[in-house]
């Protein structure tokens, strides 16, 4: 699995999701909908669900092997790193970036090999936050008369540029824990295959 997703050609977002499909399809995964691995039962077999909690909340992908679950984010860029949104890499995640110029060499990495717990809990917190400070200067606005509905709204967004600082490189595809990364990513997916993750 690990070679044929690093082999997927580069797409814009929604494209490459379909061709990520594809290619699981091609390695006898069979798409299944949210609700089959919501059910009881034995989930024997190779399977993958797409956007298992809707389309904007991750991951994309639930892969499914022999009732071993494996959660797949697909990140596309034209920049030189992923861009995460709202959300950090997650912990126990495999994610796949891909970007114009790598097709044959797209990026896999785990979550937990980009940020720590520590860091994520920082993210979280500031989120709370962010959401506190939004919510009272709501609230005040609306204290008083607001004829026009003015309000104000704010979201933090995660990006990548940790990197940067260690290998003095400006490419996620090629900064000095590159090879680290895929590593683990290869070694994961190949327990996953074996049915040794959780």
């Amino acid at each position: 699995m690990y070679e044929a997703l690093r082999l997927t050609p580069y797409a814009k977002e929604k494209a490459f999701e379909e061709s990520v499909a594809n290619t699981l399809k091609s390695l006898g995964y069979q798409e299944k909908c949210s609700e089959w691995l919501a059910s009881d039962g034995n989930h024997s077999g190779k399977a993958f669900i797409p956007h298992p909690f809707g389309k904007n909340s991750c991951p994309d992908f639930i892969l499914v092997n022999d009732n071993k679950v494996l959660p797949l984010e697909v990140k596309t860029s034209t920049k030189r790193a992923p861009t995460f949104g709202a959300t950090p890499p997650t912990a126990g995640y495999l994610y796949l970036f891909a970007r114009p110029g790598y097709d044959g060499d797209q990026m896999l990495f785990m979550g937990d090999d980009v940020t720590t717990e520590y860091q994520r809990e920082i993210i979280e917190s500031c989120k709370a936050e962010v959401r506190r400070v939004i919510a009272e200067a709501k609230k005040k606005l609306n204290e008083n008369e607001n004829l026009h509905g003015i309000t104000v709204d704010a979201s933090v967004k995660v990006n990548q540029q940790s990197y940067y600082r260690l290998s003095g490189r400006d490419d996620f595809h090629d900064h000095q824990r590159a090879d680290f990364l895929r590593e683990n990513a290869k070694a994961h997916i190949s327990q996953f295959e074996a049915g040794k993750t959780e």
